[in-house]
């Protein structure tokens, strides 16, 4: 690895002393973290100041072809890709079946069926999408390992909403990367993953940084955003939720409050962004 592509991380064990500068382990992410929250308390007028990083299609042609695709009985590292798109499927396995090192043994486009392919394949690292059809990765994330505590899970997202993160983090995964990543870090990435690293880009654990302080909306919050969402008046969301039009201001005003918003429509829109809502 070459010196302007690694950072030296205070305190790491040799050799693990430097890493990918795009993905941190767990000393790492901690430097990363910190060094975000302090970018966030030196932000003018309380506006944070994200770290721009290049942002790629993840089919670009970047990765260095070997001509040879591994065989999952040489020990190579086996993959499973759970993804609702098959275009990205495609990407993801002529991605990784480029390398002599890791083989795709299996694919699934839905939350029920990779939660079936995992149980045969018993893969060594799963790719899983957070929106599927059927159901959430979150909760695909969770069903595996209920049943598999050991699986190391790392979650493709096509944007960066840190209460996601947050709760992929929680839930088990071992890594978290967008859809636009460059291949050679995804496949880094899983490498890492594979030997027990837990890897998060610099960009996200920065970007999480900035959200360190915030206040969680609590479920019931969430519960009258949904029905702002859908366009419904307070009255509208009381009757509905059982609950007095007075106490649907209160929530709302908890709402903006919590989110920095300006207006209920603004409070929508700030929580699809962070993942709060799906919209």
């Amino acid at each position: 690895m070459s010196s302007t592509h690694s950072v030296l991380i205070t305190g790491a064990p040799s050799p693990m002393s430097t890493v990918d500068a795009d993905c941190l382990d767990r000393r790492g992410f901690r430097a990363a973290f910190e060094s975000g929250a302090r970018t966030r308390a030196k932000a003018e007028g309380g506006k944070a100041i994200l770290l721009a990083g290049q942002k790629q299609s993840l089919l670009e042609d970047e990765v260095q072809l070997e001509g040879r695709r591994g065989d999952p009985r040489n020990g190579s590292i086996r993959i499973l890709s759970i993804d609702g798109h098959p275009v990205v499927r495609e990407g993801i396995g002529s991605i990784i079946n480029s390398q002599a090192d890791v083989t795709l043994v299996s694919a699934a486009g839905t939350g029920k069926e990779g939660i079936e392919a995992y149980r045969v394949a018993r893969p060594h690292v799963t790719l899983l999408d957070l929106q599927l059809p059927d159901m959430s990765g979150i909760e695909v994330l969770l069903e595996i390992r209920s049943e598999f505590p050991d699986a190391r899970v790392i979650i493709l997202a096509t944007f960066e909403r840190d209460v996601e993160i947050r709760r992929a983090l929680t839930a088990g995964a071992y890594g978290y990367l967008l859809k636009s990543v460059r291949p050679q870090q995804m496949l880094e990435t899983i490498r890492r993953v594979h030997s027990g690293h837990k890897c998060v880009p610099r960009d996200i654990a920065a970007g999480l940084a900035l959200h360190l302080s915030d206040e969680n909306l609590s479920q019931r919050e969430i519960e009258v955003l949904r029905h702002v969402a859908d366009g419904e008046r307070n009255r509208d969301i009381g009757e509905n939720l059982s609950i007095a039009e007075e106490t649907v201001k209160v929530h709302l005003k908890r709402i903006m409050s919590k989110l920095g918003a300006r207006d209920r429509t603004h409070s929508v829109t700030i929580a699809a962004r962070r993942g709060f809502l799906y919209l």
